[in-house]
C-alpha cells in the first residue's frame, strides 16, 4: 500500500511541474456579441439597462498545459449614454455620459479548469473620446476544438469600470493556432 502512495505521489508532482511546449502556443481569435450596460440611459432620459453589439479580437499565448496570458480587445459598435457615479459617493453627482464606440484593450491572464473551461482575469483601459476609465475584467471562456488549427470560442465577461459602470459581454466566435 506504501508503494501505491509513493507512486501516486510522484505522478502528481510530474505532471504538476512539467513545462511541456505546446505545438502552436500562440492563437488569434474573433468573436462577436454584445455587451450589457446596467447603467443605460434611455432617450426619454430613464435609467435602464442597454444591451449594445461589439466585437472582439483576442491574441492568445499558452504558457502550460494549464496558465495562458493574452491581449483582448473589444469595441462596442453602437453610441449609447450612461449613467456615472463621477464622485463615488450618493446619486447627486451622477452625470449622464455619452459613449462613441469604445475600444477596451485588456490584458489578462487565464486558468483552465478542466478541458475546454477556463476562467480569466484582467486589467485594461476604456478608450472614448469623451473620458477614459480603469477596467477590471473577471470571465469565463468555453474552447471547443473544431480541426487541429481552428477551435469555436465562447465567453462571460463581467468588465468593472472605475469610478464608471459596469457592463457584462456574451461573446461566440472563432480561434486560430498560428
Amino acid at each position: 500500500m506504501r508503494y501505491i502512495l509513493v507512486l501516486i505521489a510522484i505522478s502528481f508532482t510530474s505532471n504538476c511541474f512539467a513545462q511541456e511546449e505546446s505545438e502552436r502556443p500562440w492563437s488569434v481569435g474573433l468573436m462577436i456579441g454584445h455587451h450589457r450596460i446596467f447603467e443605460g440611459v434611455s432617450v426619454d432620459d430613464e435609467e435602464k439597462t442597454l444591451l449594445v453589439p461589439s466585437w472582439s479580437a483576442t491574441l492568445a499565448r499558452e504558457l502550460n498545459e494549464r496558465w495562458f496570458i493574452g491581449l483582448h480587445v473589444d469595441l462596442i459598435v453602437e453610441p449609447y449614454t450612461v449613467q456615472t457615479n463621477a464622485s463615488g459617493g450618493g446619486s447627486a453627482e451622477d452625470e449622464s455620459l455619452e459613449r462613441e464606440f469604445p475600444l477596451i484593450p485588456a490584458l489578462i491572464v487565464g486558468r483552465t479548469l478542466w478541458t475546454h473551461h477556463a476562467i480569466i482575469a484582467g486589467a485594461g483601459v476604456e478608450l472614448e473620446g469623451n473620458e477614459q476609465f480603469g477596467v477590471l475584467r473577471l470571465g469565463y471562456e468555453f474552447g471547443y476544438p473544431m480541426t487541429d488549427r481552428f477551435e469555436f470560442l465562447a465567453s462571460l465577461d463581467y468588465d468593472h469600470r472605475i469610478d464608471g459602470y459596469n457592463s457584462m459581454s456574451l461573446l461566440v466566435g472563432i480561434a486560430y493556432f498560428l
